[in-house]
């Protein structure tokens, strides 16, 4: 495996030894998005709560552009844009005042292992203690029904939770 922490480079301006969150978000975005609950998600906690981009991974070798074009925009007579994909890590700082991360972006296409590596490096040096996945799997389930939510322990000590 090549080196996992060169896969992830933090922005300019961030010195992460001065870095701490107790939670990390995930929202990796695949095709099982129902609902678009991830791009959801995303959206409201980067439109309606404070926070700064820390750090992007290098999309250029996690993403499989032939399987997943990115949009490109045609304007009359060229190309004007297009959009990069990027896998980004934010710190979020919660109503309470309470600061999180979210990792968001496309789900990566190649090099899972080496991403996994990186993001534990990532977990690691900024002490996060508990890590959330947002996923959302279509199924059909009347709407009225209360839906069952599972967690999953983030020690073998802890017992997990059911809602």
């Amino acid at each position: 495996m090549l080196d996992p922490i060169s896969l992830f480079t933090w922005e300019p301006h961030v010195d992460q030894r001065r870095l701490h969150a107790d939670t990390l978000v995930v929202t990796l975005g695949s095709y099982l998005d129902a609902g678009h609950a991830q791009r959801m998600v995303d959206a409201h906690l980067l439109d309606q709560l404070p926070n700064r981009l820390l750090g992007r991974f290098d999309a250029d070798q996690l993403i499989d552009y032939g399987g997943r074009r990115p949009e490109i925009v045609f304007d009359r007579d060229h190309f004007d844009s297009y959009a990069k994909p990027e896998i980004a890590l934010h710190l979020v700082t919660d109503a309470d005042g309470r600061d999180f991360l979210l990792l968001n972006g496309p789900e990566p296409s190649f090099q899972w292992e080496r991403l996994a590596a990186g993001v534990t490096h990532v977990i690691e040096q900024l002490d996060v203690r508990s890590t959330v996945l947002v996923q959302a799997i279509p199924a059909p389930a009347p709407t009225p029904v209360p839906w069952p939510s599972r967690s999953t322990p983030a020690s073998p000590t802890a017992s997990p939770r059911r809602t």
